[in-house]
């Protein structure tokens, strides 16, 4: 739901990109206007969800080798519409440029390997030691690479191979962010596997180069990232909807050559489509939710709490949104606007295997400052109300059995109103 928007207007927009570069070297479609219209497009598809603009350039980078590889047969209308693609491209990068924002190309809130070198906590998560961002050598950037590596090749894998390694419910979608979705149905993956062998045999005609540069342009760059996730390749449905497509129609043209009756042909269309029927049926039936005991301890402590709270949660969004929306109407005609949620980042940086990084509990004894923190649920951040107790926090455990949740305020301030367990 947060994302929704944002995916599905990247895609569009990075879809009619594509098609204007494929179009460009197609001397019966291309006019000289039509350079000028692809770069609106180029540009537009740069607007949305990051992913894309690496799809863009790898689009724009096809065009340049499909041109360059059919230079002498290519038209000069065909060439006038390339510069002009190209005054478009260069003309927004000069703009951005002189407004200071072509940083944000890039700019992933340092979840990929380019910017989390510019963090200090990211460096000490992924390079194993505190290193200042200044001091970083060439030996430590390979050090991360080959560390980010080892962790994302595993998730690569376990995204693509999903309808086929797990259960998919609405349950695994509704209560996981990002959803637990396959990528494609099931059914259909020997039909996406036989449409690829057939662009690879022929990898520069057509659409195909743009199909495998969309694809390389998506998944490569995930594996130095914080992580692989079906949100992040997303953006891969159209090559993947595209091969299946392809292998069905050479499923089709096989079956007429080896002279399949056509009722049987028939029938194999009727069983493949109920076979992605039946995949995508299971999410019309909605598992009742399991009780929100967790957030309706939280929210009977945070009444005893007269100051700024900020929450911890590693658990579902269900719980931290029935807790926020309170502490959210709280602010109203206040003038404090720092966040309520602890960042996405930050959480991931403390929930890392062998204890929080030091960077990351500093982070939170920042907030200590001026807020009471949760951290939820308690068997989860135990380590993490420990290093900040070891830090001179005042942390209690609260809650009922079986929700469970730290309290922590700062030393000196109000103990909470009844401890009904012990700190860690």
């Amino acid at each position: 739901g947060r994302y929704g928007t944002s995916l599905s207007g990247t895609l569009l927009g990075v879809s009619v990109a594509i098609l204007a570069c494929a179009l460009l070297i197609d001397d019966h479609a291309v006019g000289w206007r039509h350079g000028l219209l692809t770069g609106v497009a180029v540009f537009v598809a740069t607007l949305g969800y990051s992913p894309g603009r690496l799809v863009v350039v790898s689009a724009l980078g096809v065009l340049a080798i499909l041109l360059f590889r059919h230079r002498r047969e290519t038209s000069r209308q065909m060439w006038v519409a390339a510069l002009l693609l190209l005054a478009v491209v260069a003309t927004v990068w000069a703009l951005q440029a002189a407004h200071g924002k072509t940083h944000f190309f890039v700019g992933a809130r340092s979840e990929q390997i380019v910017t989390m070198m510019d963090n200090p906590v990211r460096i000490e998560t992924y390079l194993g030691r505190e290193v200042d961002p200044l001091d970083l050598t060439r030996g430590d950037r390979v050090e991360m690479a080959r560390n980010l590596l080892r962790l994302r090749v595993p998730e690569m894998f376990r995204v693509w191979g999903y309808p086929f390694s797990d259960t998919v419910s609405v349950i695994s979608v509704v209560q996981s962010d990002p959803p637990r979705l396959p990528l494609y149905p099931s059914v259909l993956a020997v039909f996406v596997l036989w449409g690829l062998i057939a662009t690879l045999r022929s990898p520069l005609t057509g659409l195909h180069p743009f199909l495998l540069a969309w694809t390389a342009a998506v998944c490569l760059p995930l594996l130095l990232t914080t992580r692989v996730d079906v949100h992040r390749l997303m953006l891969t449905i159209v090559p993947l909807s595209l091969w299946a497509a392809l292998g069905i129609q050479r499923a089709s043209k096989t079956m007429m050559a080896c002279r399949v009756p056509p009722k049987l042909q028939i029938g194999c269309a009727a069983l493949l489509l109920v076979g992605v029927a039946a995949d995508n049926s299971r999410f019309l039936y909605h598992q009742s939710s399991p009780p929100m005991r967790l957030s309706a301890a939280i929210l009977s402590e945070i009444e005893n709490i007269e100051g700024p709270v900020r929450l911890v949660f590693a658990t579902v969004h269900r719980d931290l949104a029935r807790v926020e929306l309170p502490l959210l109407d709280r602010l109203r005609g206040t003038e404090d606007r720092r966040r309520i949620a602890i960042p996405n980042g930050l959480k991931d940086d403390l929930l890392t295997p062998g204890g929080p990084p030091r960077a990351a509990v500093n982070r939170l004894l920042e907030d200590l400052e001026h807020a009471s923190l949760i951290l939820a649920p308690a068997e989860r951040l135990r380590a993490v109300a420990s290093a900040l107790h070891r830090s001179g926090a005042h942390v209690v455990e609260r809650g009922p059995p079986g929700a469970r949740f730290w309290r922590v305020d700062r030393r000196g301030a109000p103990p909470p109103h009844k401890a009904d367990g012990p700190s860690p």
